[in-house]
């Protein structure tokens, strides 16, 4: 494992859930926006990654399974995400992590154009009081050179979380959750992929 990839194994290696705090795209089921975007570790060995992403569609709490792998590329450590082990899948690329507060920027191609993430242990978005400015997001605004900033994260994102207990398998992949609060707004990715 290269230094970059050890890097990247670093950041992912929490049992903390990992929130999306603000990003440079929006992400709709119909009109509702995606919100409460975040991953929760399964496993992570050398540089396979297994994980749980979860976010609020505007009607439910999804769950999805999804599988990493790490790599560098070009001076960054790159984890590739997909719905299936050794599948076709997305390229993140960690442009910046500060180890201290636990929080970095992840970006990624969609159709030609970058877009950026800022993403932060739940341990320090916690401590985040509406108004001010997260953890890592003048790095943010540095490395997505000023692109736009979509606030995905509420507090009551963390309410839902530690209510909400009961799953519904639904034998595939993706399992469901109850949507247990209000409906919040933000979510991820998607291509052939829905990522969160």
């Amino acid at each position: 494992m290269t230094t970059l990839e050890k890097r990247a194994f670093q950041a992912l290696n929490t049992e903390q859930n990992i929130w999306i705090a603000e990003r440079s795209y929006h992400r709709y089921n119909g009109r509702r926006e995606h919100s409460c975007i975040h991953a929760k570790k399964t496993s992570l060995s050398g540089d396979d990654y297994i994980f749980k992403q979860y976010y609020d569609n505007g009607e439910k709490i999804v769950e999805e399974k999804l599988y990493g792998t790490l790599s560098e590329h070009d001076g960054y450590g790159v984890l590739t995400v997909s719905q299936t082990k050794g599948g076709k899948g997305i390229a993140y690329t960690l442009r910046f992590w500060d180890s201290t507060k636990h929080c970095g920027i992840l970006t990624f191609a969609d159709k030609g154009e970058l877009k950026c993430e800022l993403h932060i242990y739940e341990s320090e978005i916690k401590k985040y009081v509406p108004g001010t400015r997260y953890p890592c997001e003048e790095d943010y605004d540095r490395v997505c050179l000023l692109r736009e900033k979509h606030e995905v994260f509420k507090h009551e994102c963390l309410n839902n979380v530690n209510n909400d207990s009961k799953t519904h398998s639904s034998g595939r992949v993706a399992s469901l959750y109850v949507r247990v609060k209000c409906v919040f707004h933000s979510c991820v990715i998607s291509r052939q992929y829905v990522l969160c």
